[in-house]
């Protein structure tokens, strides 16, 4: 069966499958608002402040809770402008 297989072990499918595992909520940032959010996560996870998503993130791996929906999410995909410039 399919969801025995697809089955979530940490950040991996399963300890048998091989690649990357990439989650993301499909929320909209500029790179910079993105830089700012987990720098403020990362010194409060060196300050060993509470944090939205503690326990479900590891921001020290890249891991964050999206601030609009409050998914956990590890990458940010980049947009393409629709039309060349």
């Amino acid at each position: 069966e399919a969801s025995a297989t697809m089955r979530r072990e940490g950040s991996l499918l399963s300890r048998t499958s091989v690649g990357a595992f990439i989650s993301t909520c499909g929320h909209a940032t500029h790179v910079s608002c993105w830089h700012e959010y987990m720098s403020g996560l990362l010194r409060r996870v060196m300050q060993s402040d509470g944090f939205e998503g503690e326990g479900l993130v590891r921001p020290q791996r890249g891991e964050f809770v999206c601030p609009v929906c409050r998914r956990a999410a590890n990458a940010l995909l980049p947009l393409a402008p629709s039309e060349p410039p």
